[in-house]
């Protein structure tokens, strides 16, 4: 990593003079002009509060003062000459630079220990060097490999039919931050349950999941996914323990988002119908029992959140009754009609004649994920061949995109 002591920048400069002042007063910050200057400097560019970028100037100062040796309580008592207590009384602060991306640990205590050692993030060190903000919310921002930030997500342009599209329009209406924040207000006066919980069923490939992901970058949210195949445990009680870390790391991250200025995540449940499913009544077996138990634990989850669920599902005749009542905007979607798939061959391939788009969209009974495939196909082919692919080729793909008699494809007369 670059020699950060002989890099002479406004930020790097601004956390010697922190140091030094806390240093020379015993983490008793002296009251002079050039402190309290140099500390608001480092709160503005870290969006951080005064004591954590007391703490955070202590610990990089010293993680690079001996060629980035990890630092812990004991080590910064020493090199300030304090009582270990007086920096354990930065607890809280150690916890939030470790929550919000700045430092590290290798340990996974939570617990006060002397003997946890912090790291500062290499992408932390290189966002300072560069005094670079835009680095800077990068190398912070909450990593998890289930989380899908907003600016991740690619922007698309989807087609609802009349039936459906005034509810996708106001889901977009009740998820933008200040309508969702207000409307949370409105229902926590008349003590109603602030959450809002949103079902999506229907065909597959009919836009599920693509909606979901339009609606997080449309309003600036973060997608936390439920990872079903490690939720469901074919061991009695686990997939109820595991339903409860989801719920538990949703809330925290709904907190920390928070806490940074940043929307509230979506918690979503794709597929969810390898969850969600009905009770037994009565149960006779122990695998019914612990069917009930899972369908009993999510209906109780869901209805106490306070966040935002969407749940898609292909198979929402499956779901018991009581899931009705807990989500409170249901959406079915159906398998595109002829005036949406011309619209989708269209957009997807903008230089399709209107006589082929008809042909298109008339013969193939495809949901907009098949016609996808379709031009995906297209696609790698035209980086392989260097040339457009031909309508005739394209109408290859279409006859061998579902796996079925090509005769049960095609819909329209004299295709």
């Amino acid at each position: 990593m670059a020699d950060i002591y002989g890099t002479t920048n406004k930020i790097m400069n601004s956390i010697k003079i922190v140091y030094n002042n806390l240093k020379k007063n015993y983490l008793n910050a002296g009251k002079d002009i050039l402190f309290e200057t140099n500390l608001k400097r480092l709160q503005e560019f870290f969006n951080l509060d005064s004591n954590e970028v007391a703490l955070f100037c202590l610990i990089i100062v010293e993680y690079f003062r001996i060629d980035e040796v990890p630092v812990n309580i004991g080590i910064l008592s020493n090199q300030l000459e304090t009582n270990p207590l007086r920096i354990l009384e930065f607890y809280d602060e150690f916890q939030s630079l470790e929550e919000k991306g700045f430092i590290y640990s290798d340990s996974r205590k939570k617990e006060k220990s002397l003997s946890k050692y912090y790291r500062v993030s290499e992408d932390v060190v290189n966002a300072i060097l560069k005094e670079d903000r835009n680095l800077l919310d990068k190398a912070t921002r909450i990593k998890d490999r289930n989380l899908t930030y907003s600016e991740d997500i690619q922007e698309k342009t989807l087609y609802y039919p009349k039936e459906i599209e005034g509810e996708i329009s106001k889901l977009y209406e009740y998820l933008e931050k200040d309508n969702l924040e207000a409307i949370q207000s409105r229902l926590v006066e008349k003590a109603m349950p602030k959450g809002v919980c949103i079902m999506l069923y229907g065909k597959p490939g009919t836009g599920k999941t693509e909606t979901v992901y339009q609606l997080a970058k449309k309003t600036g949210r973060a997608i936390f996914h439920v990872d079903i195949g490690k939720t469901v445990s074919q061991w009695m009680g686990g997939t109820v323990n595991n339903l409860k870390q989801v719920f538990e790391k949703y809330e925290q991250l709904c907190k920390q988002l928070k806490s940074r200025g940043e929307e509230i995540p979506i918690l979503l449940f794709n597929e969810a119908d390898a969850l969600f499913g009905k009770r037994i009544e009565p149960p006779t077996q122990g695998s019914e029992i612990n069917e009930n138990h899972i369908q009993s634990f999510l209906l109780d989850s869901i209805e106490k959140q306070e966040g935002i669920i969407i749940a898609t599902t292909n198979l929402a005749g499956n779901f018991d009754e009581a899931f009705e009542r807990r989500f409170l905007f249901k959406i079915k979607f159906e398998q595109p009609n002829l005036e949406i798939k011309k619209k989708i061959w269209k957009n997807k391939v903008s230089w399709l004649r209107k006589d082929s788009v008809e042909e298109f969209a008339s013969c193939y009974d495809f949901s907009g994920a098949e016609i996808e495939n379709v031009v995906r196909k297209a696609t790698m082919n035209e980086v392989l061949t260097g040339k457009r692919s031909s309508i005739k080729e394209i109408k290859d793909y279409c006859e061998t995109e579902k796996i079925e008699k090509n005769n049960r494809m095609r819909i329209g007369f004299g295709c």
